[in-house]
């Protein structure tokens, strides 16, 4: 593993420069084109609106996975975009040369998550402790890793039983001391496990789970952690609620983020496949007709949520989608609709809305950034030496950020 120094960096005043340039253009990222709701935008930028809906959809599927692409198209009507981008941008970090697994190491791991694993491993500092701990292992598939390369014994947790007993299994097989428990990570059960002399890693734990990582191991004094963020938006927050920042900083320079928000952080596909694509365009198509049907037939023209549906009635088609929405929404159909109609007008209007949303895409990773610094911030403040970095490319996953912070 790396034995890359923690670079601290100035920190504060990149969050300090993002959050005002985000707090400047929230009329640009807050609204959301899906809704249907008046975009104040395309009044102050006409000519933004006029570049964006001339774009063909192949260029808006492009754009939407390309941000560099994205920010110079925006940068002739929104100048400040150059600057976001360069603001929101943070160092790749360097990698060093892992040794070969064995050939049979990585058997049962998902192509791309080994790829993942091989990456995050490859970027970690070199521990500086005797043990490792492993947040919301799974079958423990990063611990034995660093296992395998450290030599270390490794505390891996994880609430699912099945995979505890599938992962240590396996470790046990190949004799490594990885020890798995499960336990749920949000509760007191879980300090237990903290301990200062070691290096605690997670591998893309959701939102409230990496945040609790980090909380309990400064309260635990736990000495090292290496952390690469996800799903910030899996939160508890109801409407009317705020993201909390945790540093101090971040509390004076509180965006008021609501869940949607920081949905925005998240909002890419680049590592689904083809097919999975397609289903989504396809039900976000639907929804948008279903969506077009019942402003007529309630006779109010507003955006009316319908919660998740199942999945499968991506493989069915748009009347039977609309029936699940209705019956959803205690909405009776009538006998008689211009199915083909309303499945052309959300056509149409996915597309609309799509070149419309660019503009709120440009603040993806800037929005995720801002998360992310105020997680450095709320380190540094309690002792820590930080480092951040990005530990592959997003073609591999977009939550490519590391976070290092070594007391």
């Amino acid at each position: 593993m790396s034995d890359i120094a923690l670079n601290t960096g100035d920190w504060a005043s990149q969050f300090s420069r993002l959050s005002q340039l985000l707090n400047e253009q929230q009329s640009l990222w807050r609204p959301r084109a899906f809704t249907g709701n008046p975009l104040d935008w395309l009044q102050a930028y006409p000519g933004l609106g006029e570049l964006l809906l001339a774009l063909p959809a192949e260029e808006i599927e492009v754009l939407q996975g390309d941000s560099g692409a994205l920010t110079r198209l925006l940068q002739t009507e929104l100048p400040f975009a150059g600057e976001l981008h360069q603001v929101a941008s943070l160092p790749p970090c360097e990698p060093k040369k892992l040794p070969p697994f064995d050939a049979h190491f990585h058997v049962g791991i998902p192509g791309r998550k080994w790829q993942q694993l091989q990456a995050f491993v490859a970027c970690l500092p070199q521990t500086a402790q005797p043990a490792y701990l492993e947040w919301c292992a799974g079958k423990a598939h990063l611990g034995r890793c660093v296992h395998q390369l450290s030599g270390l014994p490794v505390t891996s947790l994880e609430w699912d039983a099945q995979l505890v007993s599938q992962g240590q299994a396996r470790a046990d097989r190949a004799q490594m001391m990885v020890a798995l428990h499960r336990v749920d990570v949000l509760s007191a059960q879980a300090n237990a496990y903290l301990q200062p002399a070691q290096h605690a890693l997670a591998l893309h734990a959701c939102g409230p789970l990496h945040r609790q990582l980090m909380s309990q191991a400064i309260e635990r004094g736990v000495r090292q952690l290496s952390i690469a963020p996800c799903c910030y938006q899996k939160c508890d927050l109801q409407p009317g609620q705020y993201h909390q920042p945790l540093s101090g900083m971040g509390r004076c320079l509180d965006l008021g983020l609501t869940r949607a928000e920081l949905f925005t952080a998240v909002q890419e596909t680049v590592t689904a496949s083809g097919h999975v694509r397609r289903q989504r365009v396809q039900l976000q198509q639907w929804r948008l007709g279903f969506d077009r049907l019942q402003r007529d037939l309630r006779g109010v023209d507003a955006y009316w949520p319908v919660p998740s549906l199942p999945g499968r009635l991506a493989s069915t088609d748009f009347k039977t989608f609309c029936q699940a929405a209705a019956q959803c929404k205690g909405l009776a159909l009538p006998e008689r609709l211009d199915w083909r109609g309303y499945e052309q007008a959300g056509r149409e209007q996915y597309w609309r809305v799509s070149a419309l949303d660019l503009v709120r895409q440009l603040f993806r990773r800037p929005l995720e950034v801002w998360l992310v610094l105020d997680y450095a911030l709320y380190l540094q403040e309690h002792g820590y030496r930080v480092a951040l970095g990005t530990f592959c490319e997003r073609h591999l996953t977009p939550r490519n950020i590391l976070l290092n912070g070594r007391l």
